[in-house]
């Protein structure tokens, strides 16, 4: 009927880490962030680990990136919030790049 998302043509699970599958079985999605769409609940405090990194293996698998996979102590690592993204490593190398690259400059004018 059209009221919810289709998971085959949804980016989450086709996503280059799982990071996303697992945060949405955990913390689910409200309707407020979807517009016009159906809230799914948060399975994270029903599901323990494993059972959540099966989950959003099949999820992955079945729907998004088959290379993709997590283990339970992923899932435990997501929950506590210590998974640190590949995007935010690659920004804040960027960003230390830029500084450096700042503070060289304007010590070379200094210097001169």
């Amino acid at each position: 009927d059209g009221s919810y998302r289709s998971l085959t043509s949804n980016s989450t699970p086709g996503a280059a880490t799982p990071e996303d599958v697992v945060m949405t079985i955990l913390e689910g999605v409200k309707a407020g962030d979807v517009a016009g769409r159906q809230s799914m609940a948060a399975f994270g405090g029903w599901l323990d680990d494993g059972q959540v990194a099966a989950l959003a293996n099949y999820v992955t698998a079945r729907f998004g990136n088959p290379d993709l996979s997590v283990t339970a102590a992923d899932v435990r690592q997501m929950r506590a919030g210590t998974t640190t993204s590949q995007t935010i490593i690659i920004l804040a190398a960027v960003l230390m790049l830029g500084l450096l690259l700042l503070l060289a400059r304007r010590l070379r004018r200094r210097a001169t």
